[in-house]
C-alpha cells in the first residue's frame, strides 16, 4: 500500500511540474506576442501627436 501511494504522490508532482512548465511558456509566448502586436500602436500614436503639433 505504500507503494502504491508513494506512486501516486510521484505522478501527481510530475504532472504538476509538468503543467507548470506549460504554462510559464504559455504565458512568455503571450508576453512577446503582446509586445510585438503593441509596438505598431506606439508608433502610430507619436506620428499622429507629431502630425498634430503645430510648426512654424
Amino acid at each position: 500500500m505504500l507503494k502504491s501511494l508513494l506512486i501516486c504522490f510521484s505522478f501527481l508532482v510530475a504532472q504538476l511540474v509538468l503543467l507548470n512548465h506549460i504554462d510559464n511558456r504559455i504565458n512568455a509566448s503571450s508576453q512577446s506576442a503582446r509586445e510585438i502586436v503593441s509596438a505598431p500602436h506606439a508608433a502610430q500614436r507619436e506620428r499622429k501627436d507629431d502630425e498634430k503639433l503645430p510648426t512654424s
